[in-house]
């Protein structure tokens, strides 16, 4: 099966960190090509996953909130059937739960919401490595370390080939076409 070129571009503009490749050398899909900058990235994630910490203590906190307000409430329903209670201390006991069982699960939201700050950026680390989308050879590199790259840049930083199979392409006159006949020699 014959193979066109791949042209091989970057999923977000950046700043050129390191070209894995060189001319000539063959690639396996799925071998790093080049990496962009992720200083900015890696800071983020660093601060995203200290959030994680907090939220999780804001769980925990939360729910021995929560087990605090039960066992008051259970006291307080077991006083009112002896008539030691009030019918407003109960309700109170009550609102008081209902309160705090809205603070877990504010905070439970809370954790996820930063779990998930986690894994998108940890997907964004990921996109910044672009690697090899099939098996081939290099045949240009047009960027190095340093230099700014575009999505979708005219000229792409890389270009990658399959050389295995000779492909040529001839253009034909028109008065020459009726004589080419597939499979002849040249």
């Amino acid at each position: 099966a014959r193979r066109e070129n791949t042209l091989v571009g970057v999923p977000l503009p950046g700043i050129i960190k390191a070209v894995r490749v060189a001319v000539w050398e063959r690639v396996a899909a799925g071998a790093v090509l080049l990496e962009l900058d992720d200083r900015e990235a890696r800071a983020a994630l660093a601060a995203q996953r200290a959030q994680v910490g907090v939220a999780e203590a804001q769980v925990a906190t939360a729910r021995a909130s929560l087990r605090r307000v039960r066992d008051s409430l259970a006291r307080v329903e077991k006083l009112r059937e002896g008539s030691v209670a009030s019918a407003e201390a109960v309700e109170t006991a009550r609102n008081e739960f209902a309160v705090v069982e809205a603070q877990v699960a504010t905070a439970e939201a809370q954790r996820e919401a930063a779990r998930a700050a986690v894994a998108q950026t940890e997907t964004l680390l990921d996109r910044l490595i672009v690697r090899a989308p099939i098996d081939g050879t290099i045949l240009q590199v047009n960027v190095r370390a340093g230099e700014f790259v575009a999505a979708g840049a005219a000229t792409p930083p890389l270009v990658l080939g399959d050389i295995d199979e000779i492909q040529v392409r001839a253009d034909v006159d028109e008065q020459v076409a009726p004589r080419v006949r597939p499979g002849a020699r040249a």
